[in-house]
């Protein structure tokens, strides 16, 4: 048992299959991990690993990672859950993740996408002020914004890997 499950239970365990279905396609991809899964600092300011891209040629820096579970699939549509905040008050991962990229992952289908975090925001965050994108509230009055992933205004932030 992981530490996500022994702290969250099923939701924790589904986030650690997660977690590992993304490493294994990133190091499958022939990208250098870091995996920081039991570094609790890394883990409390949203980072899961680290990746860096060595062929053709090596990136400089690696790219810190928070991975999410939640990647969504319907009738051949994938739609990214974003968490505005978290509980009543206290902002969601889209404010408070210190990791340069987010992947959505769905183990199911094989799927990953991700994107530049700083870039989601910079598109995401004027649609929230300006109400085009409304948040739902969902499991624990978090409030969370359902987004296709082929939606004109982030499709062109958004990655994907079939693994």
């Amino acid at each position: 048992m992981g530490q996500l499950e022994e702290k969250f239970g099923f939701v924790g365990k589904k986030g650690e299959e997660g977690e590992v279905f993304a490493l294994t396609a990133w190091r499958n991809l022939g990208y250098e991990v870091i995996d920081y899964r039991y570094d609790i600092m890394k883990q409390k300011v949203g980072i899961d690993y680290a990746i860096r891209k060595l062929k053709p040629t090596p990136w400089k820096r690696y790219y810190t990672v928070d991975n999410k579970n939640n990647l969504q699939y319907n009738k051949g549509e994938y739609t990214i859950p974003i968490e505005v905040t978290k509980g009543k008050r206290r902002p969601g991962w889209l404010h408070t993740s210190s990791a340069d990229r987010i992947s959505h992952t769905h183990v199911k289908r094989k799927k990953l996408l991700y994107y530049d975090l700083g870039q989601m925001r910079t598109v995401v965050l004027p649609l929230l002020r300006s109400k085009e994108l409304e948040p739902i509230t969902a499991r624990s009055k978090c409030k969370i914004v359902y987004i296709q992933a082929t939606d004109s205004r982030i499709a062109h932030l958004i990655r994907t890997i079939d693994a």
